[in-house]
């Protein structure tokens, strides 16, 4: 009776069987999984959430920059007639005559230029300075440039729908225009991380920029 009751309690002390193992591993495998791809998943969105922040306080930067220029475009009177604000008016690469001075306080406009540098993709400013007679009150500008880099990379056309460029110039009406004289007021359309429209963590800002000086100076408000 006593050997029967001890082989009982030997047969119930043997552990586990290779099926009990096998599920138990199959277990602590498939948590592990899970965790491990929980992990990466809460590690990923945290990645792509800084990189949003930085994105956005660089975006709101070269916003703020582009805007205290374009407010200040105008029209530029020559010897030969006043030309108008706008230079050139691509649609990444912006050229304009302003009657700003954020450097000196001279009275003087400046050359504007705001582009997307071909190879980095990163928003570029040109800033050229002026010299004006005392006779005639008529400005030429330098040359050459002092370039700043306003970061970036930048995509353009942006990931809207439609798409859209980074420059749209719009009329008294608020429609675009290919008219240098008739521009009111520039459309900047700012997707700003990377070159890729639509990349995770860009920041896309948009903004309807109206050229405060334009119908000063001989400008026209056609």
């Amino acid at each position: 009776m006593i050997i029967a009751i001890s082989r009982r309690l030997r047969r119930h002390d043997e552990g586990l069987g290779l099926v009990e193992l096998l599920v138990s591993t199959l277990l602590g495998l498939i948590i592990l999984v899970t965790a491990g791809a929980l992990m990466i998943s809460t590690t990923r969105a945290s990645n792509v959430q800084a990189k949003s922040d930085i994105n956005a306080r660089g975006a709101g930067t070269a916003m703020n920059v582009m805007s205290r220029y374009l407010h200040a475009a105008t029209t530029y009177p020559t010897s030969s007639g006043t030309q108008p604000a706008f230079a050139n008016m691509g649609a990444t690469d912006v050229t304009f005559y302003a009657y700003v001075n954020l450097v000196s306080t001279a009275a003087q406009p400046v050359k504007v230029r705001y582009y997307i540098d071909s190879t980095t993709k990163n928003l570029m400013q040109q800033l050229y300075s002026s010299t004006c007679s005392v006779t005639t009150g008529f400005c030429t500008f330098s040359s050459t440039a002092t370039t700043t880099n306003l970061g970036g990379p930048v995509a353009s056309p942006t990931s809207d729908t439609p798409p859209a460029p980074l420059f749209v110039y719009l009329n008294a009406g608020g429609a675009a225009t290919t008219v240098a004289s008739a521009v009111q007021s520039v459309q900047v359309n700012l997707e700003y991380g990377s070159s890729t429209p639509g990349a995770p963590g860009n920041t896309h800002l948009t903004n309807t920029i109206a050229l405060l000086n334009i119908g000063q100076f001989g400008g026209s408000t056609s």
